[in-house]
Formats: structure tokens, sequence, C-alpha cells
């Protein structure tokens, strides 16, 4: 009896270790979704509780496949709040079950978490007072550079510019912050992100986007490792939103109309897959 008793502990152990999302989320109806609050229009919290953004309404439409897949009459959609710097771990240690925001998928990411099918494609762009100080990405070299501590165009400026004055920041509000100020002469981000600050930070509208990129980077929503069913099931749903038209709504929502590039559009009518 003790035996068997034992048998059925470690067969129970195991079976936890094992349960992917939908699995959790059958058994607590809740589903988790990691978000940035300062990273529109992808994800942000501009007040308390008012979460918005591309990236959230894309996992959001997950949700709502979620509970139609496991038939259940309501979902709880829990927000956990992550930072540039914490995103991964925070989904590696099953604190949340999905993260929503401007998220580059890379190979050595993929050692850590999964992706989904591609959902934007962006590049990092640069930020400066005077667009003429930049004709071209040589003209970096000499600058004083600002990035966020932690994201993907940090490993780039460090690559492209070894030895570079680079000053990495907390936030993008900081970044901007220290181009205002005169503190930095570039601050590089993704393009869409700097388009959406230079727009909604007061006083940045007197910024400008140089022409140039640094980066051309695929945006994906990072998932749990080897969790294949929950994977399936995400793909499928942005596989619909972009076969139905749905997505439509959600891009101009998040960017407004005719704002998206030919290469975003093009990419919701090359990424999804046949049933």
């Amino acid at each position: 009896m003790v035996r068997l008793s034992v048998i059925l502990i470690v067969a129970l152990l195991g079976h936890a270790a094992t349960a992917g999302v939908l699995e959790r989320v059958a058994e607590t109806k809740t589903f988790r979704l990691g978000y940035r609050t300062d990273a529109p229009p992808f994800s942000s919290e501009a007040e308390p509780g008012k979460r918005k953004g591309y990236s959230l309404d894309i996992c959001r439409a997950v949700g709502d496949e979620i509970r139609a897949e496991l038939k259940l009459p309501a979902l709880v959609i829990q927000y956990v709040a992550v930072g540039a710097e914490n995103r991964f771990d925070k989904l590696e240690a099953g604190d949340i079950d999905i993260l929503c925001g401007p998220t580059t998928a890379t190979l050595s990411r993929r050692e850590r978490v999964d992706f989904s099918l591609p959902i934007f494609v962006d590049g990092a762009g640069l930020l400066v007072a005077d667009a003429a100080a930049v004709q071209n990405l040589d003209d970096v070299a000499t600058l004083r550079l600002g990035v966020r501590a932690g994201t993907t165009t940090e490993t780039a400026l460090h690559n492209t510019f070894p030895g570079a004055n680079l000053r990495t920041m907390r936030d993008h509000h900081d970044g901007i912050e220290a181009l205002l100020k005169g503190e930095i002469d570039v601050y590089f981000a993704d393009r869409t992100l700097l388009v959406t600050l230079r727009d909604t930070v007061p006083g940045a509208d007197t910024l400008q986007i140089a022409e140039e990129y640094l980066t051309v980077e695929p945006y994906a929503l990072a998932l749990p490792k080897g969790d294949s069913r929950f994977r399936l099931l995400v793909d499928r749903t942005i596989s619909g939103l972009y076969l139905s038209g749905g997505i439509d709504a959600i891009a101009d929502d998040a960017f407004g109309s005719n704002r998206l590039s030919k290469l975003v559009r093009a990419l919701y009518r090359i990424t999804p897959l046949p049933n």
C-alpha cells in the first residue's frame, strides 16, 4: 500500500510538472497576460487599470479562443506587469502564461521560450533633435547614444558601435527626457515606438526620426517553452485574425488608419497557415 501511494504521488507530481497553460487555465479559469506598461502602441498603461495596445489585443483574442476551446462559461484575464529586464524570467518561472508586448523573436531567446507566428515587423530607429546631424549610420559612432537597457536594440548597438558612448535608460521616457535635455544626441528604439513617443510625450514633438534603420526585427508573442498544444492555439488565433481581417481593427486602434508599412501589410498576407 505504501509503495502504491508513493507511485501515485510521483505520477501526480510528474503530471503537474508537465501540465501546460491550457490545463492550468481549465483548472483556475484564469489566463495571465504579462505586459509592458511603457511600450505604446504595443502595450501600455497610461492610467491605472487602463491597459491598451496592439499586442495586448491579440493576447485578449487568444483568451477568447481559450474560453471557446475549453468551453468555459467565463474566463478571468489577469494582467501582470513586467519589465524588459525580467519578462522572460517571469515566463520561465510560470508567473505568466504569455508575454504581450513589442518582443523580438531571436534564436538566443528561443533557448528559453517559444514564440508564436510573427505579429509585426519593425526595426530600430533613431530619434534626434536635428535629423541633419545623422545622414547615415557612420555619423552615429562619435555621438552620445541612448537606449533602453535589456533590449535587442542595446545588443545591436554594442555589436555595431563597439566602444561608443552609450548610455542605457531605465525606460523610454527617461530616454526622451535625456534627449530633450541635450544629455544624449540620439535615442534608439523600435521605430513604431519612437513615432508614438514623439506624438505623446510632452515636448517631444520637436524631435525628429532619422531615415536610417539600425535593425529589422520580427515581433511575436513569447510562450512557455515546449507547450505545443498552447502554441498551436495561439498560432491558430493569429492566423484567424489575419485571414478574417480581424487584425485590421486591432491595428487601426493601435496605430491609426493608413500608418502600417507595406512590410507589415505583407506580413498579414503571407503569415497565415492553412488548416
